[in-house]
Formats: C-alpha cells, structure tokens, sequence
C-alpha cells in the first residue's frame, strides 16, 4: 500500500469510505416453481420475483449486521471534490 497524496491538485479537504452491505432475503417459505420465474429484482430492499403469469412475490430484505473494521475503497478528496489520494480493497 502506497499513501501517495497527490498534492499538486490541492490540499486534502475530506475522506469518503465505502462499506459493503447487504440484506437477507429468505426464501425457504415461499411456494414457488422456479421453473416459472420470469424475472427478478430488488429495489428499496424489497426482492420481486415476478413469475409467467404474471404474479409477484415481494419478499421484504432483513438487515445484515453492518461491518466497520475495513472500508473496502476510501477516496481523499480536495474542495473541488478531485480526488487526490484512494486505496481500494
């Protein structure tokens, strides 16, 4: 790991890190025949299995513990908001 900050864009202004999430949406109680799913999605933590006839299943997602240890991309930033220094995981 190299911390390099490229200082020839301006002085550091901020840090942004990236974490990763991700929601749990079971599956196990539905009574569906995968063989008939037409399309799948998720949005605004709800997964829609949408099947051939047209039904739709929406499956609320459940809220895995978030993880802080270790960002897994941070950015340094100036004020123009350039990006002057990133480490990526």
């Amino acid at each position: 790991m190299e911390n390099k900050i490229d200082l020839s864009k301006g002085k550091p202004h901020s840090i942004e890190a990236s974490y990763s999430h991700y929601l749990y949406f079971p599956l196990d109680d539905l009574d569906i025949d995968w063989n008939e799913v037409k399309n799948i999605w998720v949005k605004w933590g709800i997964a829609y299995i949408e099947m051939n006839d047209g039904e739709t299943h929406n499956i609320e997602g459940h809220e895995t513990e978030m993880d802080y240890k270790w960002a897994i991309e941070t950015k340094m930033f100036n004020k123009e908001y350039d990006v002057i220094w990133e480490e990526i995981e």
